[in-house]
């Protein structure tokens, strides 16, 4: 099933990672932080659609993947393990599943950028992200930056 849905993501993403430079991820800046977030926030949408969700995400499940062209050499963080996707069943409550995965998504995102507290990024459009992605009541639960 993990070369499956890895091939789902490269090919919706339209990205060939074979030949590439791949480091772990360390420390995450401010600008990485919003890259990460988007990024992996986008795959995960990708997987529900072809439903798969995941139960458990760490570090160790994504890779920093180097994307040269002609002119500059891009990052991309994506998803590498796959051990904790399941397929989402229709007695699932699929909507409370996406928001603990944003919950999740967002709570890694700050331990990787070494913050203790949400507060600590206020006021900036990665903040109100992750606060939205944090909120208590799932009703105001969402993966939206602005």
């Amino acid at each position: 099933m993990e070369n499956k849905l890895l091939n789902i993501l490269l090919k919706k993403l339209n990205l060939d990672i074979k030949n590439v430079d791949k480091e772990k991820i360390h420390k995450l800046d401010y600008n990485e932080g919003i890259q990460f977030v988007i990024q992996i926030g986008n795959q995960l949408q990708i997987l529900i659609k072809k439903g798969y969700y995941v139960s458990k995400l760490s570090k160790n499940d994504i890779e920093k993947v180097y994307i040269s062209n002609s002119y500059e050499k891009n990052y991309y963080f994506i998803i590498k393990n796959f051990k904790f996707f399941l397929p989402i069943k229709k007695s699932d409550d699929k909507e409370l599943i996406i928001k603990q995965m944003y919950y999740m998504l967002a709570n890694l995102c700050l331990d990787l950028m070494s913050i203790k507290n949400i507060k600590e990024l206020e006021p900036s459009k990665l903040y109100y992200m992750l606060k939205r992605m944090t909120e208590k009541d799932l009703e105001k639960r969402e993966y939206i930056f602005i």
